[in-house]
């Protein structure tokens, strides 16, 4: 194509040139194929103009994100070493991650008491380093623990950064269970933060979190309208128990997914600041700006060839820096595998200081800002999130949305249309679904000790009624008396549970996981091989031979590769050389129209039990099966499925 085209008479680039260039180079094709959409219906042009008069909407103070590092250890102690090691080595906080936390991930600290709380931040000065809370249901019993623990060591908590991390909305999308029914929670909501607002405390204590529906599967629309009903839910109650909405709106912070797709994480935290600004104006506090962490995606983690989940990690916490995050924390590359090493966690820390120290990501405020694509991507995705938020506050709210199970099966459907795609490889998975790695590399993690018996209640508390902080007040008091958070959550008990639909997490890579777990505990490797033969010249094959054999090894199986042959008897005895149970032939459509069939006879009186073509069998399927063929492998159907299939002919996985 002569490149002239491509610009007006005067030399300047005009979209009418390039889109007349386009169609040339589409060949036919509708200019509306090069269009692509959303989970959440967000149409994505290929090409924009810039974005006029834009507004950033950067983080909320200058310079750096705030690098968080997990501290997850199950012993407090060795939690508190790693936790030392990484405030050394260049985290500028930690998240304390307790078991019950949904984003525990099969970790957290055993903390009981306020003696354990103070064994996993010794060391750790709490008015100089900013301290994230995640515990789940027990986020009431540990805030009352760390409020003691601060008066213990005699600081003063305006001084302190302590980001209680109460949510019990997101503990709730994710257990499936509610301590009491909403009310009563909002009263408790009200009350706590009445006590944290007397003692000086400032960061924010609850928290309207959208990683628990993020990782349940809901789509980036739905994750932040999860964080706007939380968000109002937890401002109702503490309007509720008295604050005002200029003290309390500061009070409730943010938190999301970052994912692998980056210009949709950039949107979407970009997305968040302007739908908070909307939230705020509507309250009547326009100026107040919220605090926005990000951690990146549990969903998009997998656990074969774990090193790729180093690149997962680094583009979406590039992406999370970029879309104006207030603090990030990285989850190390292991964390699917089990407790992650010193090495591991290194990894996830040192990612957050090369795009600080070493790349200055942090340099620019809001550098997507005037971008066309990215402009248009963050209007539309607020946009969608705002009718998602409107349509939950007509459901009484989140708590509402929750309760009649509602919300979760909106969410259902978006994740079963991600899974959908990632069974059929449209949304490919490096490592797993694509390119996987046989056999894999091994990775070093920690074992992970026994669970202990759960802690019982051993002392009764005589607590005040909810109201005005004094319920919560009692519960600090109880803490610094040596109370447990057995103790406290006993004391705190009283209306009967309140059960919801569950939202569990879930990643992706999980399907095609299960198929490898099953294929690797084949003892003989020729019992899980799969001999792909090429029919024809080599020219014709290697194509669907090399796209076939990425196929089954998603799903564990070992390739012997034969050479192409032209004859049905070649392809028997090159089978019966190898030992194998299972072919697979792949060719061009004439090709298997000329001897498909009679290949796949031959194989069968050589002793091959399974016989597999790679390509959909069209108008010659039932001749294709009638001759001895088990099944077709083709672009568009479920891999998963197929696999299981190719599993159960071999007898792997009983």
């Amino acid at each position: 194509m002569d490149e002239t085209t491509l610009f007006g008479d005067d030399g300047t680039a005009t979209e009418a040139a390039w889109r007349a260039a386009v169609e040339i180079a589409l060949k036919g094709r509708s200019f509306e194929s090069l269009v692509r959409t959303t989970d959440d219906g967000i149409a994505l042009e290929p090409l924009y103009a810039p974005a006029r008069g834009s507004v950033p909407m950067g983080r909320s103070g200058a310079g750096a994100w705030a690098a968080i590092a997990r501290t997850d250890l199950p012993a407090p102690g060795a939690s508190n070493e790693i936790a030392l090691r990484d405030l050394e080595a260049g985290a500028s906080g930690l998240a304390l991650v307790l078991p019950g936390a949904p984003t525990a991930y099969g970790a957290g600290v055993r903390i009981s008491t306020l003696d354990d709380l103070d064994r996993a931040l010794e060391g750790v000065e709490l008015s100089m380093c900013p301290i994230r809370l995640e515990a789940g249901g027990a986020g009431r019993g540990l805030a009352a623990l760390a409020a003691a623990l601060v008066d213990r060591r005699g600081i003063d908590p305006a001084t302190t950064e302590i980001h209680f991390g109460l949510d019990p909305l997101g503990g709730t999308a994710v257990a499936g269970k509610l301590s009491a029914s909403w009310a009563d929670v909002a009263a408790r909501t009200g009350d706590t933060a009445m006590a944290l607002h007397a003692r000086g405390f400032r960061a924010p204590y609850f928290l309207a979190d959208g990683r628990p529906f993020h990782n349940g599967g809901a789509s980036d629309a739905q994750e932040l309208a999860s964080v706007l009903g939380s968000a109002v839910a937890y401002l109702r109650a503490y309007v509720e128990g008295g604050l005002s909405v200029a003290d309390a709106l500061p009070l409730i912070g943010l938190a999301v997914a970052a994912d692998q797709d980056q210009f949709a994480t950039i949107a979407k935290l970009r997305a968040l600041r302007r739908l908070w600004a909307k939230l705020a104006a509507e309250c009547g506090a326009p100026d107040v700006r919220p605090h926005v962490h990000a951690e990146t995606s549990w969903r998009m983690m997998t656990r074969f060839d774990p090193y790729t989940n180093v690149l997962r990690t680094t583009i979406a916490a590039f992406a999370a820096g970029v879309g104006g995050a207030d603090s990030i924390s990285v989850l190390p590359f292991t964390q699917g595998l089990g407790l992650p090493d010193r090495f591991a966690r290194r990894l996830a820390r040192n990612t957050n200081s090369m795009l600080v120290e070493e790349s200055h990501v942090d340099h620019v405020v809001d550098p997507a800002a005037g971008s066309g694509g990215v402009e248009a991507r963050t209007e539309a995705l607020a946009e969608t999130a705002w009718d998602l938020f409107r349509a939950i506050e007509a459901k009484h709210g989140l708590p509402g949305a929750l309760a009649s199970g509602w919300w979760q099966g909106e969410i259902a459907q978006k994740r079963a249309q991600r899974e959908t795609a990632v069974r059929k490889r449209a949304l490919a998975i490096v490592g797993t679904s694509e390119f996987p790695l046989l056999p894999d590399r091994a990775v070093d993690v920690l074992a992970m000790p026994d669970a202990p018996a759960t802690p019982a209640a051993t002392r009764s508390l005589d607590l005040p009624a909810e109201g005005g902080g004094a319920g919560f007040t009692a519960l600090i008091a109880a803490a610094a008396d040596g109370a447990s958070l057995a103790d406290i959550g006993a004391g705190a008990a009283g209306a009967p549970v309140t059960t919801v639909e569950p939202l569990p997490p879930i990643r992706l890579a999980a399907p095609f996981e299960a198929l490898r777990d099953a294929a690797e505990t084949v003892e003989d490797p020729i019992d899980r091989t799969v001999l792909i033969a090429g029919l024809g010249p080599l020219a014709e094959n290697s194509a669907r031979a090399a796209w076939v054999k990425a196929v089954f090894e998603a799903g564990g199986l070992m390739i012997s590769a034969a050479a192409t042959h032209d004859t049905a008897e070649a392809v028997a005895e090159a089978a019966s050389t190898a030992g194998v149970k299972a072919v697979c032939l792949a060719g061009s459509d004439e090709r298997y129209a000329e001897m498909a069939a009679d290949t796949a006879r031959a194989l069968k009186a050589a002793g091959i039990a399974t016989v597999y073509l790679a390509g959909k069998p069209g108008q010659n399927e039932a001749d294709f099966s009638h001759a001895g063929i088990d099944g077709f492998v083709f672009a568009g159907q479920d891999l998963v499925d197929t696999l299981a299939a190719v599993h159960a002919r071999l007898g792997i996985g009983g």
